[in-house]
């Protein structure tokens, strides 16, 4: 089945072609202030700070965890052998 080539689809057809605008962007400041309201009213402006610095240190957590086993895989391991000899 193919599309006439109607002025509207070729419209729609050249729009999706030459999109330029990301899909997904971020909110705008506009957005945000909805956004911060019911974090505000959910949680209460006095929990804000501790939530914030448990999330700080989870990513720190996270890429420090990232980089040990990037360490750990860049350095060769040890195979014990059965008798109890290590073997590179």
């Amino acid at each position: 089945m193919e599309l006439a080539a109607t002025p509207a689809t070729a419209t729609m057809l050249s729009y999706s072609a030459d999109r330029t605008e990301p899909l997904l962007a971020l909110p705008g400041p506009a957005e945000w202030w909805p956004i911060l309201l019911v974090v505000v009213l959910l949680f209460g402006a006095r929990k804000l700070p501790e939530l914030a610095r448990a999330m700080g240190t989870s990513i720190t957590q996270f890429r420090k965890g990232l980089d040990s086993a990037t360490d750990e895989d860049d350095e060769p391991k040890a195979v014990e052998a059965k008798d109890g000899e290590s073997v590179s």
